[in-house]
C-alpha cells in the first residue's frame, strides 16, 4: 500500500499520469485509506477496457497538488473551470512533448464531500509516433483510516 495512486490520464507525456491541476483549486479531501476504481481504454488497444482497483493510504489533496506541480514543470497550459453548484471541476491540459508533439486532455471531476470524487478523462496525442486516444473513468473513495505500524 506504499504506492501512490496516479490516474492514467496523460500517459502520453513522458508516461506521467495526472488528472488535476492543483489541489488548492479543489475541495479539501480527507487523508486516510482511499480506494481507486479505474477503467482505462486506449484506441491503440482496440478500446479494450481494463479495470484496476487500488488502495492507497495517504492524503489525496497533497497528491493532486504534487501532480499539478509536475504538469506545470512540463510546461503544460492548463485551464480549470468550476461549477460551485455541484462541485464539478473541468480541466483542460494542452502539452507539447520534448519531440514537439501536441497532447490534449480534458477531465471532469465531481467531488462528493471530502471523501469521494469521480473523474472522467479523455486524452489524445502521440505515443511512439502513433496517434492515440485514451479514456479513463475513476471513482475514488475514502474507505477508512490508515493502519498504524505496530497494530
Amino acid at each position: 500500500m506504499g504506492q501512490r495512486y496516479v490516474p492514467r490520464f496523460l500517459f502520453l507525456v513522458s508516461m506521467m499520469n495526472v488528472t488535476v491541476a492543483s489541489a488548492t483549486e479543489f475541495p479539501a479531501l480527507r487523508a486516510g485509506l482511499w480506494e481507486y476504481q479505474r477503467t482505462t481504454q486506449r484506441s491503440d488497444q482496440a478500446w479494450e477496457p481494463k479495470d484496476i482497483v487500488e488502495r492507497v493510504c495517504g492524503d489525496p489533496s497533497d497528491m493532486l497538488k504534487q501532480q499539478g506541480e509536475a504538469f506545470t514543470k512540463l510546461g503544460c497550459v492548463m485551464t480549470v473551470e468550476h461549477s460551485e453548484a455541484d462541485l464539478t471541476y473541468g480541466l483542460t491540459a494542452d502539452c507539447t512533448t520534448k519531440n514537439g508533439q501536441k497532447i490534449h486532455s480534458r477531465s471532469v471531476t465531481t467531488f462528493d464531500g471530502d471523501s469521494q470524487y469521480t473523474s472522467v478523462i479523455d486524452s489524445s496525442g502521440w505515443l511512439t509516433g502513433v496517434a492515440v486516444q485514451f479514456a479513463e473513468r475513476v471513482i475514488a473513495k475514502r474507505i477508512g483510516d490508515c493502519e498504524t505500524k505496530g497494530q
